[in-house]
């Protein structure tokens, strides 16, 4: 079970790099922030 959460988690964040997901997170932290 804990391979495949493991393995699940290791596809989201492949997932996020590919998408370029993960590039737009801190601006929108920032702006919460303001």
């Amino acid at each position: 079970m804990d391979v495949l959460a493991s393995y699940s988690i290791f596809q989201e964040l492949q997932l996020v790099h590919d998408t370029g997901y993960f590039s737009a997170l801190p601006s929108l932290e920032e702006t919460w922030q303001q």
